[in-house]
């Protein structure tokens, strides 16, 4: 997942992890996102609020998972 996501992170205006805060494969993807050129780059888990106005002013948004 880390070479997909170096492969499209500077392409995206807002990349979403979708993971376990408690997950340092999910942490990690947020960071190879972000060292590789998508700033807005967020782990959503069950209790975060989907940024709508982010993605509202986005054209085009990535998604992720880790592995369960």
């Amino acid at each position: 997942r880390q070479m997909a996501v170096k492969k499209i992170a500077s392409k995206c205006d807002i990349f979403f992890i979708i993971g376990s805060r408690n997950s340092s494969n999910s942490a990690r993807l947020v960071e190879v996102a972000k060292k590789a050129g998508c700033k807005n780059s967020l782990l959503m888990h069950s209790e975060k609020k989907i940024p709508f106005a982010d993605i509202a002013n986005s054209k085009i948004i990535a998604f992720t998972t880790t592995p369960l």
